[in-house]
């Protein structure tokens, strides 16, 4: 009877659980079993859930709610569901937004208390306890229950460029207080030019001959990934310009008659754009660029071909290619 009076006080001695604070953060981070022997440690997935054990009410991050904090992926109730604690939401739309676009950020807190702070901070790179430190970007005062703070921001001129957000209720580093971080990045940005032989129309109208330089740049602090390129010719009997084979297939429309027949895989930011491949008339090159967190940006330019001695597909009597053949022989014979 005294061995069973005695495995009975230890078994309620091992469920009686203590929690305890952390002296920097004021914050209850796990709870003893055993007599202190096992820790658990809140946000660590190890089969447990800190707070089916003891009573977490004492811990001041968790007053209003008995909830671990941070939140242990072990626990489903109350921190999936939300209830008994402040839940904390944040978004920022477009997550992909063009340089020196807008974007919107939206943080939203449930169950919070009243005089409760909801923050939004912003930072270049992934934010650390120093950032919530300093000023934040949008601050809101809140009443007991729901609580949004919403605000429009505008985004690095950079391609390629990852920011973040984070919300926070309340002070989080002085006690009682949930964070959330949220990244969202610009896309790349891209410039093509055709370096032209000579212009007109104050340089709107670029012409070239021979070999004209291309030049192909893509701006993402991620790197790129890749460039392409795309030809089109003015089409003269349908008004438009259409797709043709790149000049190393004979800048063809009749013959670009399959999808991207008129792409060009480019290695480098530089194309060397053999016109004479081509007749004289009307192009414009199209050019995607892809950076290495795959988002892609477009940019255009056209010129105006001149001086060629060859027809392809828009051939008239006097450019074609016998014809030509026949008065260079005439001349050679006078």
């Amino acid at each position: 009877m005294k061995k069973l009076t005695l495995i009975i006080l230890i078994l309620v001695a091992v469920f009686s659980l203590s929690s305890f604070r952390s002296s920097a953060l004021d914050t209850c981070t796990g709870t003893s079993m055993c007599a202190g022997s096992y820790l658990l440690n809140c946000g660590v997935a190890d089969g447990y859930c800190p707070t089916d054990y003891g009573d977490w009410n004492s811990c001041g991050l968790d007053a209003y709610g008995g909830e671990c904090s941070p939140c242990d992926s072990d626990c489903t109730t109350p921190c999936t569901s939300g209830s008994g604690g402040t839940f904390l939401d944040l978004d920022c739309s477009p997550a992909v937004v063009d340089p020196n676009g807008q974007v919107k950020v939206k943080a939203k807190a449930t169950n919070v208390q009243a005089n409760d702070i909801l923050r939004i901070y912003e930072a270049q790179s992934i934010p650390t306890t120093g950032d919530w430190q300093k000023k934040a970007w949008k601050t809101k005062n809140c009443g007991a229950g729901n609580c949004e703070l919403t605000a429009t921001n505008t985004t690095s001129n950079k391609g390629g460029v990852i920011f973040y957000y984070t919300a926070t209720t309340d002070n989080l580093w002085l006690n009682e207080g949930k964070s959330v971080t949220k990244s969202c990045l610009t896309n790349p940005l891209c410039d093509i030019n055709i370096n032209s032989t000579r212009t007109e129309g104050g340089g709107l109208q670029k012409f070239i001959s021979g070999t004209a330089t291309v030049t192909l740049n893509v701006d993402s602090a991620s790197g790129v990934q890749r460039r392409e390129l795309y030809f089109y010719k003015w089409n003269k009997n349908l008004k438009v310009f259409s797709p043709m084979t790149p000049p190393e297939q004979g800048c063809s429309i009749s013959q670009c008659n399959f999808a991207d027949c008129n792409k060009l895989v480019v290695f480098g930011n530089t194309y060397n754009w053999d016109t004479t491949k081509c007749e004289n008339g009307d192009y414009s090159l199209t050019m995607t660029g892809v950076d290495n967190n795959n988002n892609s940006c477009t940019d255009s330019d056209q010129a105006t071909i001149e001086g060629s001695v060859i027809c392809v597909d828009q051939c008239s009597l006097f450019t074609s290619k016998i014809l030509n053949t026949i008065i260079v022989k005439i001349k050679s014979w006078i």
